[in-house]
């Protein structure tokens, strides 16, 4: 009966934790659902060309100001991709975090402008790294509302220098 009793309490007390979770954020709240749309990036090949591959993705609220999306697109000749990423925004440090399969790849760019509408939100958000001795700037821009999402990505060695990478574009 102490171990019914002890468990009940458990539960309880677990329960009267969660009711005091802040309220999702309107617009991330809103992206979650089933998504169509297309991936386009530049390919860097000798023809410098670029590819849309039809793309769908799924979204998630896993916290107030967090997604998680699972995208699919075909590579060619059957090749099926799957993408898995988290997307978390911090307002009070004017960050934006995004992670993929693994959390240790997590990348970090500093929040520039959020633009907040009655259906939405636009976030601008940049970092720059250095890899292979490297300077690289990064510009990310993220579309959340109900009816549409899109993150795309330019770079450069700085900001002036930024140009087309990649844009994930979703409807429903």
């Amino acid at each position: 009966m102490g171990n019914v009793l002890a468990l009940l309490l458990a539960i309880c007390a677990t329960g009267a934790l969660a009711a005091t979770d802040p309220p999702p954020v309107e617009f991330l709240a809103g992206c979650e659902g089933k998504w169509n749309g297309s991936l386009r990036y530049r390919d860097y090949g000798a023809q410098e060309t670029f590819v849309t591959l039809p793309t769908t993705l799924s979204a998630t609220l896993v916290g107030p100001d967090e997604i998680a999306v699972h995208y699919v697109y075909d590579e060619g000749r059957g090749r099926m991709v799957h993408g898995y990423e988290r997307i978390k925004i911090d307002r009070a440090a004017k960050q934006m975090r995004w992670s993929g399969a693994d959390p240790a790849e997590t990348s970090i760019g500093e929040i520039v402008s959020i633009t907040e509408t009655s259906g939405g939100a636009e976030i601008v958000a940049t970092r720059e790294t250095t890899g292979d001795g490297k300077k690289k700037f990064m510009r990310y821009r993220f579309s959340f509302s109900a009816e549409v999402l899109l993150m795309a990505k330019d770079d450069g060695v700085d900001a002036g220098s930024l140009s087309f990478r990649n844009e994930y574009r979703f409807s429903r």
